[in-house]
């Protein structure tokens, strides 16, 4: 509720901005509004942000203007990069010590668990887009569809592709919180309990 509340706030006041600058400077504001206002009421500050966006995205066409989007899109893709950038350096920080840890059988066993992990998920993914494709194919029998279709050698290639960024990342953390059963890992952290 304080997602769509906060969209329908800014959404409001967008209809009265005629400057790029400040138009730009409110569609940054939605999302951080919303969070903020959820975790006011103690809700989820992610949905709220969620919710905002979704509505934003609907509306924007209607009360923005095409140069506040554009804006606003090399914004947010900026944004997206350094963010991507500070998360994989925090991994490299983080690994150093979990690594250092470990002794000649614990590390072998790490990597173990690793490759195991990354196969496990690769052909997870492979089958997904398998299935998908298949699936929308027995569903919507279209001819706009048809034109749509990928080889299965595309397939294959976008499944060994793998993951991209930090919204993949978590799927990707074996989360370790002990390091033997009933003791503390020093490496733990509060995001993976």
């Amino acid at each position: 509720m304080a997602g769509v509340l906060a969209a329908a706030f800014w959404v409001f006041l967008r209809r009265f901005i005629t400057d790029t600058t400040a138009a730009s400077t409110v569609f940054v504001l939605i999302p951080f509004t919303a969070y903020l206002l959820a975790e006011l009421v103690h809700a989820s500050g992610v949905l709220a942000a969620v919710a905002a966006g979704l509505i934003v995205s609907q509306t924007s066409p209607v009360y923005g203007t095409a140069p506040a989007r554009r804006q606003v899109f090399a914004f947010w893709g900026l944004v997206t990069f350094m963010l991507n950038g500070a998360l994989f350096v925090l991994i490299g920080i983080e690994a150093h010590p979990a690594v250092r840890g470990l002794d000649g059988t614990g590390l072998l066993r790490a990597l173990a668990m690793v490759l195991a992990i990354a196969a496990v998920m690769t052909a997870t993914r492979i089958a997904f887009l398998f299935i998908a494709a298949y699936l929308i194919r027995a569903v919507d029998r279209r001819p706009q569809q048809r034109l749509l279709r990928v080889s299965d050698r595309s397939r294959i290639v976008s499944g060994l592709c793998g993951f991209r960024g930090a919204v993949s990342s978590p799927s990707r953390w074996p989360c370790r919180t002990s390091s033997t059963p009933g003791r503390p890992s020093p490496t733990a952290t509060r995001s993976c309990s």
